[in-house]
């Protein structure tokens, strides 16, 4: 859930790099977000306002 500190916690926890990687190919049942409509950078600019906003403090990668 956005905002969930609790929730994201263990998440944030694992670091940047695990998030996005998790986002992009997939955990578990969460299939793979990148390949579709979404590039790898739409999916991590993600990952940094979802983590955020649940107080990590991520910086958005810079636009290729």
């Amino acid at each position: 859930k956005l905002g969930d500190k609790a929730g994201w916690a263990s998440r944030i926890a694992s670091g940047y790099q695990a998030l996005v990687q998790a986002a992009v190919k997939g955990k578990n049942a969460m299939p793979a977000q990148v390949g579709g409509d979404y590039s790898e950078e739409d999916v991590a600019r993600a990952v940094v306002y979802m983590a955020n906003s649940a107080g990590a403090n991520f910086k958005e990668a810079a636009s290729k």
